[in-house]
């Protein structure tokens, strides 16, 4: 799911991408700080300088800190987090990839899902609810729409949708500090909470319409409310705007 480009920046990136899934849902989410830099760059087969860069780049996002004669401590999920650097080029150029990720994902999850359920084996779909019941019994109900995600990324019958979908996951990592260094929203937890409750109780009975429909208005709810946030930060529309080509892809879709 994770490639791992050669050229400098590219590798910083996609790496940064891989450590976020470690640190939120994979083998970093208990941790307090990160191996060294020196471990990590043995175990992902790049350079210390790329590892100390592809750190740099979540200390600006927030998503780590840094600390001299310590290590990089680590927010995981459920845990404040410093605010992104909306000043860092990089750092405002993937939140509105991320953002436009949002969008494709307002327009497609419906289908998408529908398709992937339909097709899923029993065992799939309960995997799915089992992860989503845990995460409600942690408290951790934020991952629910990113365990879809990652379900239609391992389950889809079709490899340019697991293909999309895993680049929009990898963009949703980025996405994650912008909720976790502010206040906390309500309406967003509310329907948040709303969501991972519906998901659970739909697939325990095997309501694949009810899935969908709960998808989709989360969407609906989320993206203005990211939108907005995004624009008070001093990111543009034209910042925000999706590629032409692919607004008319979605526009003819939705004729």
């Amino acid at each position: 799911m994770w490639r791992i480009y050669r050229d400098r920046p590219q590798v910083c990136y996609s790496l940064a991408a891989h450590l976020l899934h470690e640190i939120y849902v994979g083998s970093f989410r208990d941790a307090v700080y990160l191996p060294s830099y020196e471990k990590m760059a043995e175990a992902y087969k790049v350079s210390v300088s790329t590892m100390r860069r592809t750190i740099r780049v979540l200390n600006q996002l927030g998503a780590v800190r840094s600390i001299n004669g310590r290590g990089t401590m680590v927010f995981g999920i459920g845990k404040p987090c410093d605010s992104p650097d909306f000043t860092n080029p990089a750092v405002r150029r993937n939140l509105a990839y991320f953002f436009q990720s949002f969008e494709l994902l307002v327009y497609s999850c419906e289908n998408v899902l529908r398709h992937c359920l339909t097709a899923a084996t029993r065992e799939e779909k309960g995997r799915l609810a089992g992860q989503i019941e845990q995460d409600l019994a942690n408290g951790r109900q934020e991952l629910s729409l990113w365990r879809c995600l990652l379900f239609i990324t391992k389950c889809s019958h079709l490899e340019g949708i697991r293909e999309i979908y895993g680049r929009i996951y990898s963009l949703f990592l980025w996405g994650y500090p912008l909720r976790a260094s502010r206040e906390s929203n309500p309406d967003l937890d509310a329907a948040t909470l709303h969501f991972s409750n519906r998901m659970l109780l739909n697939l325990t009975k095997g309501n694949i319409k009810g899935c969908c429909e709960a998808i989709r208005q989360l969407a609906a709810v989320q993206f203005p409310a990211l939108e907005q946030f995004l624009l008070n930060q001093g990111l543009t529309p034209e910042d925000l705007r999706l590629n032409p080509s692919i607004q008319l892809l979605i526009s003819e879709e939705g004729t």
